[in-house]
């Protein structure tokens, strides 16, 4: 995971501009030193946001949300349930055509969720809706999903990050994990 977080890192650093392209082969590159360094694997999922755009990318089971005026949307696709992951960083050179890349249009009070599947065992995707319904404040989330991990069996990995767009060119985070 460090290695594929200091890879995309480099977007903001590049001497190249930041683009798309550039975030694919920085998605390869991170795919080539987990593949030459360790025999692990990983998921990635994030969302670039950049002067009222973003950009949503996966590579595995992790899901990206969007609630939006009352309704939380899966943005990437359901990963099908096999002997194990189609998509993954270290998974060689597959890695540009299995990845999910999409472009949206940010609106202020966006609120984006990141979501492992660890975390949405024990905090499934219909009770995030429910929370956010209750309360879309970030923080309020991210302390019922805290409570939640601490007082569950956590099978997986639970890693839950949340971001809302209070101006579509600068934006609050607020993060939790465990795992």
């Amino acid at each position: 995971v460090n290695l594929a977080c200091e890879a995309l890192a480099e977007l903001f650093t590049s001497s190249r501009a930041a683009s798309e392209e550039l975030l694919i082969d920085l998605i390869e590159s991170a795919d080539a030193q987990v593949r030459l360094t360790t025999s692990s694997a990983c998921t990635l999922a994030g969302l670039w946001m950049s002067a009222g755009q973003g950009r949503v990318f996966c590579l595995g089971d992790t899901a990206v949300y969007r609630w939006q005026k009352g309704k939380l949307s899966r943005l990437t696709p359901k990963q099908v349930r096999g002997r194990g992951l189609a998509a993954y960083v270290g998974m060689g050179g597959q890695v540009r055509h299995a990845l999910f890349l999409d472009r949206l249009y940010l609106q202020p009070e966006d609120v984006f969720i990141i979501a492992t599947d660890g975390l949405l065992h024990v905090v499934p995707e219909e009770e995030l809706a429910a929370l956010l319904e209750a309360d879309p404040n970030p923080t309020t989330l991210i302390e019922q999903v805290h409570a939640r991990l601490h007082a569950a069996p956590v099978p997986d990995d639970a890693t839950i990050v949340i971001c809302r767009v209070d101006n579509p060119y600068g934006f609050p985070m607020a993060a939790a994990r465990r795992g």
